[in-house]
């Protein structure tokens, strides 16, 4: 049968470890009748004494199985991108392409939520469920290695996130993305990178307490010449109002309960002192709106006017007054500002408002009241 190895690597502090490395592994492939790829296989070399380095190297260079070992720029390991440029470098690689592939999921999934199956009754919820599964684990798959992410770097994910969010649910990109978080409870990707290195590093240092990694990570803390993952995460401890998990284990599901909740309090907080500030209350305790398992329709009919997006000129005021040259009502000679609460009294439509609506009566209405806006004046609340 064949057999493969599919990486390997081993860090080397100077060309005399990587020429013994390089025996080491000639050996055992001989010994496992295996061979390295000569083009695959490489030298990256990082670090502030890179060329002296390179140097060393060239005078005594590593040779696997016969073949000299070239340097490489970069690499990917385990899916993580490493650059000769060192940390910040590859942290930025790693997302530019996570970026690529969350890009090509998000398409793909709101394509299959075009079903109308699923289009019929609980569009919603199947599509922030499959978000969360599928595009957020992949953005922020193996984030323990992201250690002293810089600004660039945290921005440059929550870019990611927003664009495939507003992607799978197809609204506008102009739409507010920290309300649309809040409504549908997810939370932002960089609280989603802290949880994931906190209960990392929870069951690291209490359950597993073995490994290089254990070791590694805390022989690098103990020493405390540089800022580790372990001080990372007690940093985030603090920031979630959370045990510090580096001394003291929280049993998981807890301390994933505990990091959701405040985050999206936090969002919560960012939120009602921004210039659009939530019109409901803060209801961080439900998983989802009634309106989640409604058809596709009405559940974006409700959300949207929820995060206070329903498409109308006023809403879109620079948007309207470049386009239409005015945010007036669509029903011609009415003049008045065209809103939500002048829609309910606009002589122009047929649908009708009542104040004793119940919410799901108000969803009815706001759908109605969409179509009948399209098929009179050829504009949607919920298109963009």
């Amino acid at each position: 049968p064949l057999v493969f190895v599919d990486d390997l690597n081993k860090t080397c502090q100077n060309s005399k470890e990587s020429v013994l490395m390089g025996k080491a592994i000639t050996e055992t492939l001989n010994e496992l009748k295996m061979h390295a790829h000569d083009e695959k296989s490489g030298l990256l070399i990082f670090g502030k004494n890179k060329e002296k380095l390179k140097e060393e190297v060239d005078n005594n260079p590593t040779f696997i199985q016969g073949f000299k070992m070239g340097y490489k720029e970069k690499e990917v390991y385990l899916g993580m991108q490493f650059s000769s440029n060192g940390s910040n470098d590859s942290i930025m690689m790693t997302l530019e392409a996570r970026r690529l592939k969350c890009f090509i999921k998000a398409t793909e999934l709101k394509r299959k939520l075009e079903d109308d199956r699923i289009a019929g009754v609980g569009w919603l919820a199947t599509a922030i469920t499959v978000f969360n599964a599928t595009i957020v684990s992949t953005l922020t798959y193996g984030c323990g290695a992201w250690i002293g992410m810089q600004k660039k770097h945290t921005d440059h994910l929550e870019q990611t996130q927003r664009q495939c969010l507003y992607t799978v649910l197809d609204i506008s990109n102009k739409s507010t993305y920290r309300n649309l978080l809040s409504v549908c409870s997810i939370m932002p990707a960089n609280d989603m990178v802290k949880k994931l290195k906190i209960t990392f590093v929870n069951d690291l240092i209490h359950m597993k307490q073995t490994g290089i990694c254990y070791n590694a990570l805390t022989a690098e803390f103990n020493r405390g010449e540089i800022p580790t993952l372990l001080d990372e995460v007690r940093e985030y401890c603090s920031y979630f109002k959370v045990r510090d998990v580096v001394n003291t284990y929280t049993n998981p599901e807890k301390l994933k309960s505990q990091i959701f909740r405040s985050s999206m309090n936090n969002l919560w907080l960012s939120l009602i002192t921004s210039k659009k500030a939530p019109w409901g209350p803060n209801r961080s305790e439900e998983k989802q709106r009634f309106y989640f398992t409604l058809p596709k329709h009405q559940a974006k009919c409700a959300l949207l006017y929820e995060i206070g997006e329903l498409n109308f000129r006023t809403n879109r005021k620079w948007e309207s007054l470049k386009k239409f040259g005015t945010t007036e009502c669509v029903v011609q000679g009415c003049g008045q500002e065209d809103t939500l609460d002048h829609a309910k009294e606009c002589y122009g439509y047929d649908t009708k408002f009542r104040d004793d609506f119940s919410p799901m009566e108000l969803v009815e209405y706001l759908s109605k009241l969409d179509l009948e806006r399209f098929s009179k004046y050829k504009t949607s609340l919920i298109r963009h």
